[in-house]
């Protein structure tokens, strides 16, 4: 999108915008680096919240289906978040993004659920 203008301005704007978003991503993997233990190629067996089990090997993203619970690291601060596979974006039969809405707010956010960053996300199995 960046090249799309030749208003150096916009392009100024657009640039910024995508530098925050990695700004804002390298520092939670950066938190969640901190907490080593935390993440979930270790987690076999953990509790999430609610008492739900977290699966200890994070599948690939097409492992995932529409109505599952997930756990997503969102920050150091509000740390593991539990959230609801709504829907997926898909272009040319690749999942893009995944809709999912978090427990605690009911907020939606559109999400990258797949192997470059999987170590934000782990799937949680009901009731054990």
């Amino acid at each position: 999108k960046c090249f799309i203008t030749t208003d150096s301005a916009e392009r100024l704007e657009t640039l910024v915008g995508q530098l925050k978003a990695i700004k804002e991503e390298l520092a939670a993997l950066s938190a969640l680096d901190k907490l080593g233990a935390g993440s979930p190629a270790s987690a076999s067996g953990d509790e999430g919240e609610g008492g739900t089990k977290v699966v200890g090997i994070v599948p690939a993203s097409d492992m995932l289906s529409v109505g599952m619970k997930i756990e997503y690291w969102w920050d150091e601060k509000e740390g593991w978040c539990t959230a609801k596979l709504l829907a997926k974006q898909e272009l040319m039969g690749e999942v893009l993004t995944w809709t999912v809405q978090f427990d605690m707010d009911n907020e939606k956010h559109e999400l990258k659920l797949n192997s470059e960053n999987k170590a934000r996300w782990r799937i949680l199995r009901a009731g054990e």
